[in-house]
C-alpha cells in the first residue's frame, strides 16, 4: 500500500488521466453498445442504458470505498508505528533523566598505605571474615570525620599473635545530581590474586551499617578501608609491586527522597602507586567479574 501510494504521489498527472479514463470510458462503452443494434436476440439488453451506468457507477463507488479504507487502515498502521517510536524514545529519556537522580558514588584519590607489622591485633578489627565502621575526627572542623572501616580477613582476636596491617585511604564522591544521606556497606570482598590467595567475603558487624551523612552532588567524605590478616604470605602480596591489594566494596546508597541504588567498587593498588578501579550494579549474590 506505501509503494501505491508513493506511486501516485511521484504520478499525480498519469493518476488524474486514470481517474478521467475511468469516468468517461463507462459511458462511451454504454453509448456505443446501445447504439449498435444486436444480432442475436439473446443479445438484446433487457435492461436500460441509465440502469447498466448506475450499476457501473455503484461498483465504482464499491471500489473507491475500498480503498480508501485501505488508505485509512494502512496510514492507522503507519501512526501506530509512530506512537511506539516515540513511546520508545519517550521511555529511555525517563530514563536518562532517572540517571541522574539515582544516588551514585565513585571513589577517589585512593593511596595505600605501607603494610605494617603488629604484635597482637587491634582492639577495632571485629570478628574474621567481619569488618566494622567507626568514625574520627581528624580536623578541626567538627563535620569532617574520617570513616574507618575495619576488616579483618583471618584473624582470631582471642589470641595475641602477629599481624599485618595495611590501609587504603579515598575518598567517595557523590556524582549523581541528588543528596545522597546514607551509603549501606553490605560486604567487601578480598579478591583472589592469581590463584595464591583464596577469595574472602567478609559481612558487616552491623547489618546496614554505614557512612550516615548529607552529600550533596560534588561533595565527598573520607574513607579508610584497614585490612588485618595473620597470613604472611597475603602481607607479602600486599607490599608486592606486582600484585598489591585487591578488593570489591558492595554498598547500597540511599537518597534523601529514598531512592535507592547498589552498586560495587573494585579497587587494585600496588606500592607503585598503580591503581585501577571499576564499578557495577552487581550485588554480592550476583558476584564480580571485571578481570581486576
Amino acid at each position: 500500500m506505501k509503494k501505491l501510494l508513493d506511486w501516485i504521489k511521484n504520478h499525480t498527472g498519469v493518476t488524474i488521466l486514470i481517474c478521467v479514463l475511468l469516468f468517461v470510458i463507462p459511458l462511451v462503452t454504454v453509448h456505443i453498445l446501445f447504439k449498435i443494434p444486436a444480432w442475436s436476440d439473446c443479445l438484446v439488453a433487457e435492461w436500460s442504458a441509465g440502469e447498466l451506468l448506475a450499476y457501473i457507477a455503484g461498483f465504482e463507488a464499491l471500489a473507491g470505498t475500498v480503498f480508501l479504507g485501505l488508505i485509512t487502515v494502512d496510514q492507522a498502521e503507519q501512526a501506530n508505528t509512530v506512537s511506539q517510536q516515540l513511546g520508545k524514545e519517550n521511555n529511555e529519556m525517563q530514563k536518562i533523566m532517572a540517571q541522574k537522580l539515582l544516588p551514585v558514588i565513585r571513589m577517589e584519590k585512593a593511596r595505600l598505605m605501607p603494610v605494617v607489622s603488629l604484635d597482637k591485633c587491634p582492639e577495632n578489627f571485629p570478628m574474621a571474615t567481619q569488618f566494622r565502621r567507626t568514625g574520627s575526627f581528624h580536623s578541626s572542623t567538627p563535620s569532617e570525620i574520617q570513616q574507618n572501616i575495619y576488616i579483618n580477613i583471618d584473624i582470631n582476636t582471642d589470641n595475641d599473635e602477629p599481624v599485618y596491617v595495611t590501609q587504603i585511604s579515598c575518598k567517595l564522591v557523590n556524582i549523581s545530581d541528588t543528596i545522597i544521606r546514607h551509603i549501606g556497606l553490605d560486604e567487601i570482598v578480598l579478591r583472589e590474586i592469581q590463584g595464591k590467595t583464596p577469595e574472602v567475603a567478609c559481612k558487616n558487624k552491623i547489618s546496614g551499617d554505614g557512612v550516615a551523612t548529607l552529600l550533596s552532588p560534588g561533595e565527598d567524605v573520607d574513607i579508610a578501608l584497614i585490612l588485618g590478616t595473620k597470613n604472611k604470605v597475603l602481607a607479602d602480596l600486599w607490599k608486592s609491586d606486582l600484585f598489591g591489594v585487591c578488593l570489591t566494596l558492595f554498598v547500597t546508597n540511599t537518597s534523601i527522597n529514598g531512592i535507592t541504588f547498589q552498586e560495587y567498587i573494585s579497587i587494585r593498588m600496588t606500592n607503585e602507586q598503580y591503581t585501577k578501579i571499576s564499578y557495577g550494579e552487581n550485588t554480592p549474590n550476583e558476584g564480580v567479574n571485571d578481570n581486576a
